[in-house]
């Protein structure tokens, strides 16, 4: 099963390259209920996922400040 899994891989990888591949949207299937994201200044979090993102409290240009 590990092997055709990787060949599937390749094969996708291969379509992307090479610009082939066919995209299929389902409207209104699957979506994020929106009222349970929570954004905070620390962080977001999904419903669905149990890993908040999580924004860097670090300032990489403190000369700006």
């Amino acid at each position: 099963r590990r092997e055709a899994t990787r060949i599937a891989a390749q094969d996708y990888a291969r379509q992307a390259d090479n610009g082939q591949l066919t995209v299929i949207y389902r409207f209104g299937e699957e979506l994020i209920d929106e009222n349970q994201i929570v954004i905070t200044e620390n962080h977001i979090q999904l419903p669905g996922y149990s890993t908040r993102i999580r924004f860097s409290q670090e300032n990489p240009w403190q000369d700006m400040q």
